[in-house]
């Protein structure tokens, strides 16, 4: 939209620069596609916090709660990013106008909603290092801020919403860093092939299995030998 549109930033708009984008089609098959790829990833990122804290038996109500909601929060403001890109800026038809404003106000109020949420859970995951969660946490709070920053100032502030879409976008992404360190592929791999027909079954197993932070503890590992041997 920048530089093959020959859009400046600092002038124009996100939705403005899309609907006045000459190949639509291009548009919307990248808008589908990141969408999808984003919306794997948090339901990726919700099973592994499920499956770390049942396996460490803390998987609270509250820490449910806040895994779900988060989730939820995130498919939907995916969601409402392609209802603004299936529904032009300009367009003359007043449902598709207000599609893209309700589609607008989903994106920039549900994913900074998003990266709060995970932002609390990552402090209660020990297998990931102090400064891990504070660059997430950092970045949270900036993304927040410019958000609320946009949404006050709106046309006054067209540089910042490029920059909000383009930092919620990273917080996303970086989410490969969590998946590195604890990938949880078996699960993950359980999950996207038998879906959550088969999630109880599936949580029983993992649950009497050690966490991230206890497979390199001696105890545990002798105490797995001296069963094996019995």
């Amino acid at each position: 939209l920048i530089f093959e549109g020959k859009n400046d930033p600092t002038q124009i708009l996100i939705a403005q620069a899309m609907a006045g984008y000459e190949r639509q089609q291009e548009i919307m098959a990248i808008a589908l596609m990141g969408s999808a790829f984003a919306i794997i990833t948090t339901i990726a990122r919700e099973v592994q916090i499920r499956v770390y804290f049942t396996r460490d038996g803390t998987y609270t109500c509250c820490l449910q709660a806040m895994n779900s909601i988060g989730a939820l929060a995130n498919i939907l403001a995916y969601v409402g990013y392609l209802l603004t890109v299936f529904n032009k800026y300009d367009a003359e038809d007043e449902t598709k106008a207000f599609l893209h404003v309700v589609g607008l106000l989903l994106f920039f109020i549900l994913a900074p909603l998003y990266a709060l949420l995970q932002s609390s859970l990552l402090f209660k995951q020990t297998q990931y290092s102090m400064f891990i969660k504070i660059v997430f946490l950092l970045m949270a709070v900036l993304e927040y801020a410019v958000v609320i920053g946009y949404l006050v100032l709106k046309e006054n502030a067209i540089i910042i919403e490029w920059f909000a879409v383009a930092l919620i976008s990273m917080y996303t992404g970086l989410f490969f860093i969590l998946f590195l360190i604890d990938p949880v592929d078996d699960e993950l791999k359980e999950y996207f092939t038998f879906g959550c027909c088969r999630k109880k079954s599936g949580a029983s197993e993992r649950k009497d299995r050690p966490s991230v932070s206890k497979r390199n503890d001696p105890t545990v590992n002798n105490r797995a030998e001296d069963i094996e041997l019995a």
